[in-house]
């Protein structure tokens, strides 16, 4: 319902500035040697608008396009940050409440988790504690 309401108000700004604009006897002049250049005074506001509004998301989506490296470094960080302390967040779904043994096992995985390659050590340190009976 939103953007129809909004849809109405664009129309009727439209109508009501092409009414505005339709008497308008006015003209600018453009002289640039050799040129020069006549335009109803109408269609130089919608230009310049035309043109400001062009730049304006223009400089917007530069300012996006240099941002980008900062936010994927963020982005990497805090992704590196939660694996190295709960790989894939397997040990909050598995042991919601756990135990101190699971939790021994816990930061074994974390510490195998960032030095060694091999996932699966892994995923077995993670899961020690339910197959060894440290379930809550």
């Amino acid at each position: 319902m939103r953007p129809l309401i909004w849809a109405l108000l664009l129309f009727a700004a439209a109508v009501a500035v092409a009414l505005a604009l339709a008497n308008a006897t006015g003209y600018v002049l453009v002289v640039w040697p050799p040129y020069r250049m006549e335009l109803s005074l109408a269609l130089t506001i919608v230009g310049l608008l035309t043109v400001f509004a062009l730049a304006y998301l223009a400089l917007r989506f530069l300012s996006q396009v240099l941002a980008l490296p900062a936010e994927v470094k963020a982005y990497r960080a805090r992704r590196r940050t939660r694996c190295h302390t709960d790989p894939c967040g397997l040990f909050r779904v598995r042991h919601p409440q756990p135990s101190e043994r699971a939790l021994s096992h816990r930061s074994s995985a974390a510490v195998t988790w960032r030095h060694d390659a091999d996932p699966a050590s892994t995923l077995a340190a993670l899961v020690c504690g339910e197959t060894r009976g440290d379930t809550p």
